[in-house]
């Protein structure tokens, strides 16, 4: 296990183009090696052809370097050793060519986190990810939402107490790459509440919060021109996408089961999907109940604000049966 007490982690400052993964880790390489600590990329065991047996020069070895990335990025992470030969950073990337990938350097202790951070700040739009439990604001009273991060897989695990009490009654787990889409960014793996406790609206309020946790950490980076989403990978059921729809996330695919949402609350608001909702009710008649969140009258009122699946006239119908 790598013991760590920060992950740092962002894209490249805009230089006119998308930046590759390799160019996010040759850069964080430099980076690295300015410091005076060594960072080894290419194994002794992997053979450069050169002619005539002659060593690279520098060029030259940083040119293979590159190709080496540019082969074989499942040697990651890279090794950033100080000049005792001890290990005090580890150099990955998170997500793919496909979408903009952001470097990743996990420290051992907060001199690391301190040299790394000066000398990549002028790369890369940079936040620093402590690994450690903090607490959460979360606006409902009576409950304790704590936030706890760390691991090899770096993870953020939220759990949602009862004050005063170890009770969980809600919890959720969050990575920083979407491993279905190949996107950088923090990602809903699981939420999940309480059985006894649904239907109190404590899964959107834990929702609510974590979304605020991750625009409190990323305000450097969405003080930019640049994005920040977060990911709802694997949604397994309709009403699961139902759910995270009524609540702001987009569709990415079309199928349902891969959904992202803004950061920026503006950006968000306008991505936010519309939504037309028919009330879940019977008519006398036994037919399905017309009205729908479009509809102009108070019945619709539930529907419109998404607090219920149906009208005030069947919600009441329901009641006195």
């Amino acid at each position: 296990a790598q013991t760590s007490t920060a992950t740092i982690m962002g894209p490249c400052i805009s230089v006119g183009y998308i930046a590759s993964i390799h160019d996010v880790l040759s850069r964080a390489v430099k980076c690295a090696r300015s410091t005076g600590w060594k960072v080894k990329v290419i194994p002794d065991d992997f053979h450069i052809d050169m002619r005539n047996g002659e060593s690279p020069s520098k060029v030259q070895k940083v040119d293979y370097e590159y190709e080496y990335l540019c082969q074989d990025s499942e040697k990651l992470p890279l090794e950033v050793r100080d000049s005792d030969g001890g290990i005090v950073a580890y150099i990955d990337a998170l997500g793919d060519d496909e979408e903009e990938p952001w470097v990743s350097v996990k420290c051992v202790s907060q001199k690391a986190v301190k040299v790394m951070e000066e000398h990549l700040k002028s790369l890369f739009l940079i936040v620093q990810v402590s690994h450690i439990q903090r607490k959460v604001k979360f606006s409902t009273k009576g409950y304790q939402l704590t936030a706890t991060t760390g691991g090899d897989a770096l993870r953020t695990f939220f759990e949602l107490k009862q004050a005063g009490t170890n009770k969980v009654v809600a919890k959720a787990s969050c990575a920083y790459q979407n491993e279905a889409t190949g996107f950088a960014g923090p990602t809903l793996e699981h939420i999940e509440t309480a059985k006894e406790f649904q239907h109190q609206g404590l899964g959107t309020s834990l929702l609510d919060s974590i979304m605020e946790f991750y625009r409190g950490m990323f305000v450097r980076i969405l003080s930019t021109q640049k994005d920040v989403r977060m990911y709802a990978t694997a949604v397994s059921s309709s009403g699961a996408f139902e759910w995270f729809q009524e609540r702001g996330f987009r569709d990415d695919y079309g199928t349902g089961e891969e959904l992202s949402i803004s950061l920026n609350e503006e950006t968000a608001a306008s991505e936010a999907p519309y939504i037309i909702r028919q009330c879940m009710g019977s008519t006398h008649e036994g037919t399905r109940c017309t009205v729908t969140s479009e509809n102009t009258s108070f019945e619709a009122d539930p529907l419109c604000f998404g607090v219920s699946k149906f009208c005030l006239k069947c919600r009441d119908k329901r009641s006195e049966a």
